[in-house]
Parts: C-alpha cells; structure tokens; sequence
C-alpha cells in the first residue's frame, strides 16, 4: 500500500498506459485513437477525423514590420471516441465542442482577404496521443472528460484517408488560394 502511494507520487501523470488503479479525478493517459460511431470531416483537406484544429491567419503590414493576425480559428471534436490503452479501451468525450465546416472555410475563402492562409491539424483513428483531463464513472463504467490533445505520433496522410479525390481537391483550393494571396 506504502509503495502503491509512493509510485503514484512520483510516476508522471503522463506515463499512464493502463486504466487499472485510476481513481476518478484529474489524469492523463498515453495511447492510440480508435473511432467511435461519428467522425468529423476536415474542412481543408476533406479527410475523416476524430478532432481537427482550424486557424486562417493573414499578414498586417505596418510601415516597419508585418504581423500575423488571426482571421478565424476553430477546435472541433467528433462526440466521442476510443483510446486503446494497454488493459482496456476507454470511452473518451470532449468536455467542449465547436461547430465549423467545410462552407465555413469556404466562406472564409470567398471573402476576398488578400494573403488569406487557413490552416488544419488533424487527430485521426491511430495516431498515437496524450490526453488530458478528467477520468469519471457512470454506473462503474468509466469514461474520460477530454480537455486536451497532445499528439506524439501522427500516422502519415497517404495512409490515412483513401478520398484521394476530396485530397486532391483540398490542395486545389489551397494553390488557389495562394494564388489570390500573390494578387
């Protein structure tokens, strides 16, 4: 018991891989993302997700320097998903969500901002992740309240999507938009 304690003191909440002896509260736990029943849609690259993060900046030029500003940023999580820890899977919700998709970005596009650059991160089924936030039990069954992604290892993206024309078609926008970035 003695030892049990000492370990939890000083083992990283990070280094987690195994839900056995969690007790409900704040955590942190290391593995591999599986889907759930829903997936989100990227909105730049029109590949299937579990979250992505969205960001279209521009550049401001004052008479010395040039400055990033943010146009529009977004953070989307599908409803729920899977981490596949070493013992066991367990249930992962989003403790916050937005709603923003492909016509948003499309909106944005069409405003007509000159150096307009919008960007995406994606956490998609296998990548490998830290996730942050609170373990809690519903009828003995536990489930995690996510309020953070970090991910260690991002499967390659020829790999993770066989839409190659939806990929094909995001990269069109994004040289079109480029394009009108120049202009």
């Amino acid at each position: 018991m003695i030892w049990t304690k000492i370990k939890d003191v000083f083992t990283s909440p990070g280094d987690r891989t195994t839900i056995t002896g969690v007790r409900p509260g704040k955590a942190t736990f290391m593995g591999t993302l599986r889907a759930g029943e829903e997936q989100l849609t990227s909105p730049v690259q029109g590949v299937p997700c579990l979250a992505f993060y969205y960001r279209a900046t521009w550049k401001a030029k004052t008479r010395d320097n040039e400055t990033t500003r943010v146009h529009r940023q977004a953070e989307c999580y599908a409803p729920g998903f899977w981490i596949e820890l070493a013992d066991e899977p367990l249930w992962v919700v989003p403790k916050t969500n937005e709603s923003f998709t492909r016509d948003d970005h499309l909106t944005i596009l069409g405003a007509g901002i000159p150096g307009l650059e919008p960007g995406e991160q994606l956490v998609q089924t296998g990548d490998r992740v830290r996730l942050h936030g609170k373990l809690n039990r519903d009828n003995e069954q536990p489930f995690f309240e996510l309020s953070r992604i970090d991910i260690l290892e991002a499967r390659p993206l020829e790999t993770k999507s066989g839409n190659r024309a939806a990929r094909r078609k995001a990269q069109r926008e994004q040289r079109l938009a480029k394009k009108a970035k120049r202009r």
